[in-house]
């Protein structure tokens, strides 16, 4: 049966088919779109073949041949067929779309964003099946190139269109929230705001305001950043246009010119002054990649003689710790060996005991060695990579006195690569002996930690403050929110709030973070970033739980752990939250083994009590009574599954997964030849008789819990959505 002529053309012209493509190719056309859904890719591709011999500039046609080449991998192809498509009908959507996924591939995603926005701005509101995928696949590109912010944006847009409907989409953007490189501060800023209600804004400008937002409710964001740009420039005094103007540009990938608007709309007097820190702070992120944030890796290479005897001279010297190297994770170039052998340099001897060892006399880790003989085409060599920070020189010296008379000549100097600059300042590089008990080593570590926060990063030049110091921001008026927003980046970086951070704006002669009082607000509008300051225990339950989900959602470790220890201790809480899930959230956040068992027992008692199962949380108990060395309670885990809990859905695969994955039992059935920590004896033999265990189950279904992720998946997915993927 023939497509009807008067349906749109699956072009995506928004012609009907009669008035584009043309009803007299509607039967072959059918023919091609049931082959396409019957994934007969071959014989699809030849009646594309034998409807462009006749109609060789058919848009259709050329559509569905890009689409059938992209599922089959062949991607040159696709881009004939697809620039064939765009030479015949330049507007076409589906064009534009295909375009914008094929240069993701080819890791043009700046260009692939300027496609997507061309094809909604062509129909807008209504968006065409392959340019909502390219919406995606453009997002999934920019996460993978480390453009989290512009990702999160294309992602969230493309949530938007389906309400979430779109499982794929909805997932990846709650990975992207998930993998910790989206700061707090930008989900402040996410979204654009309305004109005030009472402002300076003309009649027109109004207008222009009300179709920037409409164009941006329709995805075209570079439309609606041109018309907030027009009104920023006959207009420039009124916040939110620079507001929703940073916006757009970060959905973008703009984050320069994003970075200098949003430090212009934290310069208003009216923008409160927490939000203005965090426009600060969101400007002084998107900039974070300019070298002016960054130190160079600086490899300083030695020209040695004898490379034998002075390789034999330092394995033995306890100022050098050798590294076990994996020639297959170097990056070298064809033809060039491996190292002979690596080391850590180290400012000192490691001394002979860690116990009772003072902060002052830990061996700091100066960097990292590469030790190469001579070649056929290069002389023999010793090349030393380390930050450039302000003792650069000194830690050349030690390496070149412990070459001594081996080296001939000086070292030449060649930049490698970047670090954050505060990063290197702080970091902990320190060589403990062996012996050193793991809660000194703790307590040194956050006694090292607070005086490089306190003593050292104060007086280091900042990009963010013009090249001034923490120490002269804060005593300059026009740089004090700067330096603020600088504190605040590192301060909600970490997963629990930490008053060492408000030492150092004390220290400052800065105004410290207290208590954020909800009291009398919209819980909903405060940001993220002022959530992470209130007190739960003020919270009513309402809002605790919005609390909670605002934070759940953003896989915020720090509200969750804070809000979700409320929601659990709150008997007022039981018949209106489920807390075995709490529970089960809790334990994924929290770093202490011992909270996280506990949690994870919690739940088990509080989905019994209810009459529902608790194997889930008794799996992921395992790993953890594995690390504490508990076999008995392994055992008697083990015991409960088998008895009880195995014709559960998912629990036999979940079970056999996990235990594959520990190493104790092998893949093909049978146990495994790790022991368990401490070299428990017996783990089979808790094993034996259970289902499954003999040989492979089949492969678990989605949603069955893993160790390392939420969901069991049998092969990792592409971050690039190509037609025909699931």
């Amino acid at each position: 049966m023939a497509l009807d002529p008067y349906q749109p053309c699956p072009c995506g012209s928004e012609k009907k088919l009669k008035f584009c493509c043309g009803a007299d190719v509607s039967n072959e056309l059918e023919k091609i779109q049931l082959a396409i859904e019957g994934e007969q890719r071959m014989a699809a591709l030849d009646h594309i073949n034998k409807l462009l011999a006749t109609h060789p500039k058919l848009p259709s046609a050329l559509m569905y041949k890009a689409i059938v080449e992209l599922s089959l991998g062949e991607l040159d192809q696709a881009r004939q067929s697809t620039d064939k498509l765009r030479e015949a009908a330049p507007a076409n959507p589906a064009g534009l779309g295909l375009a914008a996924v094929l240069d993701c591939q080819d890791g043009k995603v700046l260009e692939a964003i300027g496609e997507v926005q061309e094809a909604l701005e062509k129909n807008p509101g209504k968006i065409h099946h392959l340019v909502y995928q390219a919406i995606g696949t453009v997002g999934r590109a920019l996460f993978a190139t480390g453009e989290v912010l512009a990702a999160r944006g294309h992602l969230t847009y493309q949530v938007r269109v389906t309400q979430g409907k779109d499982e794929q989409a909805f997932g990846a953007m709650m990975d992207l929230d998930a993998s910790g490189q989206v700061p707090l501060v930008a989900h402040t800023f996410a979204d654009l705001v309305p004109p005030p209600m009472e402002g300076s804004l003309t009649a027109a400008g109004l207008a222009e305001f009300g179709s920037a937002l409409k164009d941006a409710q329709f995805g075209c964001f570079q439309a609606a950043a041109k018309k907030f740009e027009a009104i920023a420039a006959s207009e420039p005094n009124e916040p939110s246009i620079w507001r929703n103007l940073g916006a757009l540009l970060v959905t973008l990938a703009e984050d320069d010119i994003a970075a200098a608007i949003f430090q212009k709309y934290a310069s208003f007097a009216a923008v409160p002054r927490d939000e203005a820190i965090e426009a600060e702070g969101l400007a002084q992120f998107l900039a974070m990649n300019g070298e002016e944030y960054q130190v160079q890796e600086v490899t300083a290479t030695f020209i040695v003689n004898d490379a034998p005897t002075l390789k034999e001279a330092w394995i033995s010297n306890k100022q050098l710790q050798s590294i076990n190297l994996n020639p297959n994770e170097l990056d070298l170039a064809e033809g060039e060996p491996p190292p002979l052998a690596a080391f850590f340099v180290l400012d000192r001897a490691v001394p002979a005991t860690g116990i009772d060892i003072t902060r002052e006399a830990i061996p700091r880790v100066l960097g990292e060695v590469l030790f190469y003989g001579k070649q056929t085409d290069r002389d023999a060599r010793v090349e030393f990579t380390a930050p450039k920070l302000d003792d650069f020189a000194d830690r050349v010296a030690v390496v070149k006195s412990l070459i001594g008379s081996h080296a001939q000549g000086e070292p030449t100097e060649e930049a490698v690569g970047f670090n954050n600059r505060n990063a290197a300042i702080l970091a902990v590089n320190w060589r403990f002996p062996d012996d050193t008990p793991a809660d000194l080593r703790k307590d040194l570590i956050l006694a090292q930690r607070r005086h490089l926060l306190l003593n050292t990063l104060p007086d280091s030049p900042q990009a963010s403050l013009e090249g001034k110091s923490l120490r002269e921001g804060a005593a300059d008026p026009a740089l004090q929110n700067k330096a603020l927003a600088t504190i605040l980046l590192m301060d909600l970086a970490q997963p629990q709030e930490e008053p060492i951070f408000n030492e150092l704006r004390k220290a400052l002669g800065l105004p410290e973070l207290g208590e954020f009082e909800v009291s009398g607000k919209n819980i909903q509008r405060a940001s993220l970033a002022q959530l992470c300051r209130v007190d739960a225990t003020k919270l009513n339950d309402d809002e605790l739980m919005q609390a909670f989900t605002r934070g759940t959602l953003v896989s915020c470790k720090r509200i969750v752990l804070k809000v979700g220890r409320e929601i659990v201790a709150r008997p007022s809480l039981d018949k209106v939250a489920n807390k075995e899930d709490v529970f089960e959230i809790l334990s994924r956040q929290s770093g202490d083994p011992g909270e996280t068992l506990d949690l994870l027992l919690k739940a088990q008692e509080w989905a019994a009590a209810r009459g529902r199962s608790p194997a889930r949380f008794m799996l992921q108990e395992i790993p953890l009574r594995l690390l504490r060395g508990e076999q008995a309670e392994f055992t008697r885990i083990m015991d409960t599954l088998r008895s009880k809990h195995m014709n559960e859905p998912g629990i036999a695969q979940g079970l056999y997964m996990m235990l594959a994955q520990l190493g104790l039992i092998r893949p093909q059935g049978g146990p495994g030849g790790m022991p368990g920590p401490g070299g428990m004896p017996g783990m089979p033999g808790a094993m034996a008789g259970m289902p499954g265990m003999g040989a492979a189950p089949a492969p678990a279904a989605a949603g069955v819990w893993t160790p390392s992720a939420p969901a069991a998946s049998a092969e990792p997915k592409s971050k690039l959505w190509l037609p025909g993927m699931d």
